[in-house]
């Protein structure tokens, strides 16, 4: 896909006049943060009122109004991983999956090219198991129970977490054991901005975003957003194209009560390729592949009101109403092409109206989060034939002590959720123990029972599932157990974060594949079986800084057991950068250059399933029961990335990456080739009126 508008605002950029360089100032990374991952961190120059003196006249004492900030899931003193944006904007990026390669846990099942449903995983868990949700409200497909990262604005968040695996459930209607929240944000500058991002790579790929936002009055503010990305075929039937706008507007009544509307809107055309037929790239990098025609088409519409009020001392409170409609057709040998390829054209929606309501109330000797959320969804999915409704309720609530200075710091959870006239409980608890400036420990236990999404329903069902294959009981609702623990030392010049966890789920889901006969050609999952599964791993994640050098690993790995998890992942997994990070030029420029690089360990052979958003290992036999699609293995790999960013005052970064140096011929989910050795240049620049 050609931007050409890309080109077009690029140019502006540079003969613009209005760029405002702002108070520049010596900056300086530290290894210490509130964050898990240690970034460099350029620090701006912020004001959070837009109290405004008119220096020709008298002073006249004006209430600062500060918007109230929303609620979020994490303390700043908590266990877990917090970014904020000033710490991540001048990483290298496309997503927020490329951030959470570099935290604790998390990995990419990459399918080798900006704009594919790339599977994120942490903890050994991907599509499933993962909620996502940003300022508070669900992002998950309630039927898939999973997103696709590249459909987020990601430049309007502001900051994010990764929930520790014991609290994850408290923060997802669906009881999801990893909670990912994304925060948006909710004050700007008194004056206007403008900020614009815009980068070039190989195979035309290209990416614009531009932010506008202004205050009208001291208690009105409005902005708007629009995003435009894109890519064209590197192999046959692999475009993408994306479109995103958002609008927002704000009103503060008074210093205690602030309120805001949100409308986000998404529409993406992405082609489904499969994949190479075979692991020898023997055309080069335009091959035929699987699939010539299949693609999905989707649309998105989500629109809130948000009130953040402060109506009891020492507490805030957030209740949040909103409205979301989504729609994806799901097209596959439309055309009737190829007489091997079964032919699929599904249109498949929802739409939901949803309550989410928080309040946190803080003193100096415990804290009180309690929330609580209601769901009413509308389902159409043509690829199951269903057409019904569904409501979901869910109440929560943590207890947490601070006594001793909150050098020992434990907190008490528990939550009820009513989805599809089914009672589900939770409970459990951690502690966080600071024993000096340079150690803490932490450790979390929770048990919990996790509903099965409509889908998964439906296709664990005997009455659904195909006749020829032995029937099985519809399962019961899935009972998990969940421990982590973990160390974190922190040094001037030192940080390390070590972690083990273990995961069980007495009705996890093995999918299935039914009538495979020896072809790549029919991926589409139609059973679910019921198996009990087990998870457990450690993780290293470390920052050592000497000079202007920083060094930072995060390594994970997974033991190896028999039968006891089905989801492929690879056995380890190594994302790494070493950074040359300066000031230059009296302090005008601040660089950071370096590798980055990537050691992806072995992992089982597997398949994707795009409409359903599920991986699976397994196909029926015709001697009844199931064996591997391929007895195959994928093979570790590694890339490294040559990277380099310049902010001049603070106010324009320029970043220069050269990806795949080495130009290994490599994938990580069989037979997605990873991108060869490209370019991609970008700036992100700030205008000010």
């Amino acid at each position: 896909m050609k931007i050409y508008l890309k080109l077009s605002m690029f140019l502006l950029i540079l003969v613009s006049p209005s760029i405002y360089a702002g108070n520049s100032r010596i900056l300086s990374d530290s290894l210490k943060t509130d964050t898990l991952f240690i970034a460099d961190s350029i620090n701006v120059v912020s004001q959070d009122s837009i109290t405004t003196i008119d220096t020709t006249k008298a002073p006249v004492q004006k209430e600062a109004l500060i918007p109230v900030r929303q609620i979020t899931a994490l303390r700043p003193y908590e266990y877990g991983s917090k970014i904020k944006e000033k710490n991540f904007k001048t990483d290298d990026y496309r997503t927020s999956a490329d951030l959470f390669t570099y935290l604790p846990y998390g990995f990419l099942q990459d399918l080798g090219q900006f704009g594919q449903p790339n599977e994120q995983m942490f903890y050994g868990m991907g599509f499933g198991n993962i909620g996502y949700s940003r300022d508070g409200v669900r992002l998950n497909s309630p039927w898939q129970n999973s997103f696709d990262l590249n459909r987020l604005a990601f430049e309007r968040t502001d900051s994010l977490e990764i929930i520790p695996l014991t609290r994850g459930f408290l923060f997802d209607l669906y009881n999801n054991p990893v909670g990912v929240n994304f925060y948006t944000r909710d004050y700007f500058s008194p004056r206007p901005v403008t900020r614009l991002k815009f980068y070039q790579a190989s195979f035309d790929e290209g990416f614009i975003d531009l932010l506008f936002h202004t205050i009208v009055s001291r208690r009105f503010s409005f902005g708007f957003g629009l995003t435009v990305s894109g890519i064209d075929s590197r192999y046959s039937n692999s475009d993408y194209e994306s479109w995103k706008f958002n609008g927002k507007f704000s009103y503060m009544f008074n210093k205690n009560l602030f309120i805001r509307a949100n409308y986000y809107f998404t529409n993406d055309s992405l082609a489904l390729n499969g994949g190479l037929p075979t692991s020898s790239n023997v055309n080069g990098y335009y091959s035929n592949v699987l699939y010539s025609d299949r693609y999905q088409l989707s649309t998105n519409h989500y629109g809130d009101i948000k009130a953040l009020a402060t109506i009891f001392p020492n507490s805030k409170t957030d209740l949040t109403l909103y409205y979301q409609y989504d729609k994806q057709k799901f097209r596959q040998n439309a055309n009737d092409k190829d007489a091997d390829i079964p032919k699929i054209i599904n249109d498949n929606s929802y739409q939901t109206i949803g309550m989410s309501f928080r309040n946190d109330y803080v003193n100096d000797y415990f804290n009180i989060l309690a929330s609580a959320n209601y769901e009413f969804v509308d389902y159409s999915l043509e690829f199951m034939n269903t057409y019904q409704q569904e409501n979901t309720f869910a109440v929560a609530g943590q207890l947490q002590l601070t006594p001793i200075e909150s050098l020992i710091v434990p907190t008490f959870y528990a939550k009820y959720t009513n989805y599809a006239n089914t009672s589900y409980l939770g409970f459990g608890g951690d502690v966080n123990i600071v024993l000096s400036d340079l150690l803490t420990l932490y450790g979390g236990l929770s048990f919990y029972s996790k509903p099965h999404s409509i889908m998964e329903r439906y296709y664990s069902n005997a009455q659904n599932i195909p006749a020829d294959y032995s029937l099985q009981k519809s399962p019961d609702k899935s009972k998990v157990k969940a421990l982590e623990i973990a160390a974190k030392f922190n040094l001037d010049f030192f940080y390390a974060n070590i972690s083990y966890f273990t995961y069980s789920n007495t009705n996890a889901f093995k999918p299935i594949i039914n009538n495979y006969a020896d072809s790549l050609l029919i991926n589409e999952i139609s059973i679910l079986e019921s198996y009990s599964q087990s998870i457990s791993g450690v993780n290293i994640d470390f920052n050592f800084r000497v000079w202007k050098l920083l060094f930072s690993n995060n390594v994970t790995y997974y033991f190896q057991t028999n039968n006891e998890d089905y989801t492929a992942k690879p056995d380890f997994s190594v994302a790494g950068k070493l950074y040359y990070i300066n000031m230059l030029f009296n302090n005008n420029l601040r660089l950071k250059t370096g590798v980055n690089y990537r050691f992806t360990g072995e992992q089982p052979y597997f398949v994707y399933d795009f409409e359903k958003s599920m991986q699976t290992r397994f196909v029926t036999s015709d001697a009844g029961g199931t064996h591997l699609i391929k007895n195959e293995i994928v093979p570790t790999s590694f890339q490294f990335d040559l990277f380099l960013a310049g902010t001049i005052q603070e106010v324009a970064t320029v970043f220069l990456v050269l990806e795949n140096v080495t130009a290994n011929d490599y994938y990580i989910v069989p037979y997605y080739y990873k991108q060869p050795q490209m370019l991609r240049l970008g700036v992100s620049w700030i205008l000010f009126d």
